[in-house]
């Protein structure tokens, strides 16, 4: 069995200033670990709202008994896309309603 102790991540900057990929590993579950390692693509909003509400996405769909791994990770990524797509929009809406 694998424990979150024995974990352990590297990663380099390249050619940027600053890393913008992320990378998480968490215990959903006894005996159930996820891990994942998203690109920034040259910004960290998505990434860092993913690794913000991915996992608990993932352990709520999997507690309301959602026993296919496959379909519940897919499941997740769409749901939080689509999350995230809503806040994204809302907030440029925002901003330019504020705008003079």
């Amino acid at each position: 069995m694998i424990s979150l102790a024995d974990v352990g991540v590297a990663s380099l900057d390249g050619r940027r200033h600053e890393n913008e990929d992320r990378t998480i590993a968490v215990e959903l579950a006894p005996n159930l670990l996820m891990f994942g390692i998203f690109d920034g693509h040259g910004g960290t909003e998505a990434v860092d709202y993913i690794i913000e509400h991915l996992p608990q996405l993932v352990k709520h769909l999997l507690e309301d008994g959602n026993s296919d791994l496959s379909s519940t990770l897919q499941q997740a990524y769409l749901d939080v896309d689509d999350a995230f797509s809503r806040d994204i929009n809302f907030i440029k809406r925002m901003l330019n309603e504020s705008l003079p």
